[in-house]
């Protein structure tokens, strides 16, 4: 799906106010206006090239290391090594949600292996284990009648963070992913990315 002006213009209003809520100390200066849009172009573009990079202005902006006692959002936002923090912050929290959802798969299955039966195991009320994990070893024990009893749970805790995607690779197979893989093909304009970046000097200067 195209990216439109709207969602671009929806995305620079995010970002900038995810930029003065964490630094309240920045005023602006004459090209600040356009400094949001190229922000934004570069996380679209990052995302064209690694689809695995949500577009999240928010955590965008939180990933940054920000200028102090002066700030400069053109420096911190728009350049390769904006993406590049983008990128480590977004694989450190996946292998954060890996960690944590393999650990409660191994719950899960050490109980099984001591003896109690699947539908035991994952029925048992325990904030131990997410309903992700549930369904995951469900799958894993071949049991998807089971399974579909966590899926709808699952797929609110996915929604919730959309990074669950990539941490439960090496789990079970992407086909039994609660939420379809989205169909291939672009989820931005290129044309339009390029252009706000084409632009970039001059709405520095």
């Amino acid at each position: 799906m195209l990216t439109t002006q709207d969602r671009i213009d929806e995305l620079t209003t995010r970002i900038e106010k995810a930029y003065r809520l964490r630094c309240p100390q920045w005023h602006g200066g004459c090209s600040s206006s356009r400094v949001w849009a190229v922000a934004v172009a570069r996380l679209l573009e990052a995302n064209h090239d690694d689809p695995a990079l949500p577009v999240d202005p928010e955590l965008y902006v939180a990933s940054q290391v920000l200028s102090f006692p002066i700030a400069d959002p053109w420096t911190e936002l728009t350049g390769t090594e904006s993406v590049r923090r983008y990128r480590d912050r977004i694989n450190t929290i996946v292998r954060g949600l890996h960690a944590e959802l393999s650990g409660e798969v191994r719950i899960a299955e050490r109980r099984i292996t001591a003896g109690q039966t699947v539908a035991q195991v994952l029925g048992a009320k325990t904030g131990r284990i997410s309903p992700l994990g549930r369904y995951v070893v469900a799958i894993r024990a071949s049991r998807e009648r089971l399974a579909k009893k966590f899926l709808e749970a699952a797929r609110k805790q996915i929604e919730a963070c959309p990074l669950y995607r990539e941490a439960f690779l090496g789990l079970i197979s992407a086909a039994d992913f609660p939420v379809p893989e989205e169909p291939a093909g672009s989820t931005s304009d290129v044309s339009g990315i390029n252009s706000i970046l084409s632009r970039a000097t001059v709405y520095r200067n």
